[in-house]
């Protein structure tokens, strides 16, 4: 739909030609493998840092109580994270959103909604990776450099 002459200059009014940016296969499959690995990391301090409160909670300090606390709000917040940009990258945006209300919404209330979620995400990430080839062992894949 170009309508410019030979001779005539460039209309400056004019939209800027559309540029798609597609990425490739093996990007679409890094970021999958490096998202679920960044969520089965996170899961498993998650359990670490509640095993470590409940072991010793009796005898920490309050201060320290709260910093373990504090960092247990972390890792699940890098969770939810990580699992929203693992679903846009196995489903695209609109159960990315889907996924990041129901993981944050439930994350403090019921832990077995939460891992219905990531269980779904994982088979379809495992899924995914294997298709392409990628070994994916118990913390995730183990992607080529």
């Amino acid at each position: 739909m170009d309508t410019q002459k030979p001779n005539e200059p460039p209309n400056p009014y004019a939209p800027p030609a559309a540029v798609e940016a597609v990425a490739s296969p093996a990007d679409s499959l890094r970021r999958i493998g490096t998202n679920y690995r960044y969520v089965i990391l996170s899961l498993l301090a998650g359990i670490l840092l509640w095993a470590v409160h409940n072991a010793v909670a009796v005898s920490l300090p309050p201060p320290v109580k709260l910093i373990v606390l504090a960092l247990i709000w972390v890792v699940n917040v890098f969770s939810v994270i990580f699992a929203v940009r693992l679903a846009l990258a196995l489903h695209g945006v609109a159960i990315a959103v889907i996924c990041g209300i129901l993981i944050a919404g439930f994350t403090f209330l019921s832990g077995l909604v939460v891992l219905l979620i990531l269980a779904v995400l994982s088979s379809s990430a495992t899924k995914r990776l294997r298709a392409a080839g990628i070994k994916v062992g118990f913390l995730g894949p183990r992607l080529p450099s």
